[in-house]
């Protein structure tokens, strides 16, 4: 590649991340390290983090501070909590430490004013990009902040998310189910605001658990493991209840019976891997799991006897 067309693809691709330039995207650009090198010496670029350089001529802005603190933990890290709601322009947070959010164990070297949350727990749904940053969705956004900040603090981030559309309260709601549990910081909080939004107490997962395993006791079928893992080719997933030898589970599907546009736990790529590996899954709400808790032994005895006269 000339030398006029090495600086304009590190020019576009600098354009498209806030003046910002990683050695990885310039080499899938077709850009060698060596040619990132000569302009650092030249002066053009300058070397902000490990991999990282900034055009030298750029306004050190808060979305370039922002996408570096991203960068620095490594590319599949997303802007969080404080810093995430500040990029969603949600009202009640005009300055934010830098928050990064990562898988668990992920993390990379401490640096100098990024603050590093850990989960096991992060959906595909969890993630987003908002002015060329990754970052978590408005939703996740709500439900981390729930934790880091001051109840009242935590409301007007909530109302001024739904006020714009970016959320509704049945989807925070939804999401919730599967985030919070006993003694994660913020669950209380974000419970109370969401009886106040939808109208009702809103169960977390271990709630759902155990409602679920009192039915399979009265149904009188075999405990099934919880959050049994199983190998797709495009991940893994982690399946509620499953009962391995017959290849049954059961997923909770959140609150509502789901004849809204709400998103279910996993897209039907990922439901249609798993029957072509033999599983059957069912799954049941909250409101039918309280309401109809005889529908929920019904499917699922029929679901296990149907397996069970399967020719080996």
């Amino acid at each position: 590649m000339r030398f006029a067309e090495t600086n304009r693809v590190l020019a576009q691709l600098a354009l498209g991340h806030h003046q910002l330039i990683r050695i990885d995207l310039a080499e899938a650009a077709g850009v060698p390290r060596r040619a990132v090198e000569r302009r650092v010496a030249s002066g053009w670029l300058e070397h902000v983090d490990r991999e990282i350089y900034r055009v030298s001529s750029s306004e050190a802005t808060w979305h370039q501070r922002a996408l570096t603190a991203v960068w620095t933990q490594g590319p599949d890290a997303l802007l969080s909590h404080r810093a995430a709601a500040r990029l969603w322009r949600l009202e009640g947070v005009s300055s934010a430490p830098f928050e990064v959010l990562t898988e668990r164990w992920m993390r990379r070297q401490r640096r100098p004013n990024v603050m590093v949350h850990e989960t096991n727990h992060l959906m595909g749904t969890d993630r987003t990009e908002v002015d060329g940053i990754q970052c978590t969705s408005v939703v996740r956004t709500l439900l981390d902040v729930a934790g880091v900040l001051h109840p009242f603090r935590t409301d007007q981030l909530f109302e001024d998310a739904t006020r714009k559309r970016l959320c509704t309260p049945d989807e925070v709601a939804e999401r919730f189910v599967r985030f919070a549990r006993r003694g994660r910081r913020g669950t209380r909080t974000m419970r109370v605001l969401l009886a106040k939004r939808v109208g009702r107490e809103v169960p977390t997962m271990s709630e759902f658990e155990r409602r679920f395993l009192d039915v399979v006791t009265r149904a009188r079928v075999a405990s099934p493991q919880l959050q049994f893992p199983v190998e797709l080719p495009s991940c893994t997933v982690y399946l509620d209840f499953a009962w391995t030898e017959s290849r049954v589970a059961a997923e909770c599907d959140g609150l509502y019976d789901h004849g809204t546009n709400l998103r279910l736990v996993w897209d039907d790529d990922r439901q249609n891997e798993l029957v072509l590996k033999g599983w059957l899954v069912l799954r049941f709400t909250w409101e039918t799991l309280t309401t109809q808790p005889d529908v929920v032994i019904r499917q699922l005895t029929e679901a296990l006897s149907a397996r069970a006269r399967r020719p080996a």
